[in-house]
């Protein structure tokens, strides 16, 4: 995903509709690649991860 974010937005029809701000982000590769960096690094050995802080947050599934 931080190889190419743009590839993977354009690998998901209808993202634009269903989560634009999510659609936006991806077409971000630097706010991605923070994104990333930041949840690789903050509560490692914590448990698990919870739901990304970027745009996409609110509507990231964890199931």
């Amino acid at each position: 995903m931080a190889g190419d974010p743009a590839h993977i937005r354009t690998r998901l029809p209808g993202l634009a509709a269903t989560d634009p701000a999510a659609y936006d982000w991806l077409g971000d590769p630097d706010a991605v690649r923070g994104e990333l960096r930041l949840r690789a690094t903050s509560g490692a050995g914590r448990g698990p991860p919870g739901p990304p802080c970027g745009p996409c947050g609110p509507t990231w599934r964890t199931t």
